[in-house]
């Protein structure tokens, strides 16, 4: 699919820009339970030899962007999921989403991120969810002891902002976050995409 798409562009002198990798391309995408990932790792079955892949898309010009989402799932041993419920990173009572009121854990998550980014040369995130899933209820406490419906609107901003961070420390000046999400303050760390539906 990605050769078909590059050699299209090719064919109707679509100058090149930026290449998309949508989930899944992560290890533990194809889970439809997951919703995400487990490990900042590509996805070999699904993207064999993605290094050569990433240097010809390069080579033609291409900028990477990949979807992204502040929520760890837990895969066993070694993976998100389990390295941020061993830490006490989650959101209260949530088995994937990161608690971003905690210092912490925002370090520890904007660092993973950060690294990616940074090894893979990424310049663009499409960041998704951000509303979905976050416990909003008043007896969901978070780390900096706000209570869930006092977290719910300000959660995408938190989220833009994590992914924004982390491009910026991998990038330098020159990158995009698009996010789905959004509330006031949002627009400081991301632009808006539409949504599916």
């Amino acid at each position: 699919e990605i050769a078909e798409d590059v050699l299209m562009y090719e064919r109707f002198s679509i100058p090149s820009g930026i290449y998309l990798f949508d989930r899944p391309y992560l290890v533990g995408a194809e889970d439809p339970d997951s919703e995400g990932f487990h490990k900042f790792e590509w996805d070999h079955e699904r993207l064999p030899n993605i290094d050569a892949t990433l240097d010809s898309l390069r080579s033609r010009g291409f900028r990477l962007a990949v979807w992204s989402a502040a929520w760890a799932r837990n895969n066993g041993a070694g993976s998100n999921g389990a390295e941020a419920a061993e830490s006490g990173y989650l959101a209260p009572g949530n088995g994937r989403v990161i608690d971003l009121t905690n210092p912490a854990a925002y370090q520890w998550w904007r660092q993973k991120l950060e690294s990616f980014l940074s090894e893979y040369n990424v310049s663009a995130i499409k960041l998704d969810r951000g509303e979905e899933y976050v416990p909003s209820s008043a007896s969901d406490i978070y780390h900096d002891g706000r209570g869930g419906r006092e977290v719910h609107n300000d959660y995408p901003v938190l989220q833009a902002k994590v992914h924004h961070d982390a491009l910026k420390n991998s990038t330098g000046n020159d990158f995009l976050v698009l996010a789905r999400a959004g509330y006031s303050g949002s627009q400081q760390w991301a632009a808006s995409w539409g949504g599916d539906d």
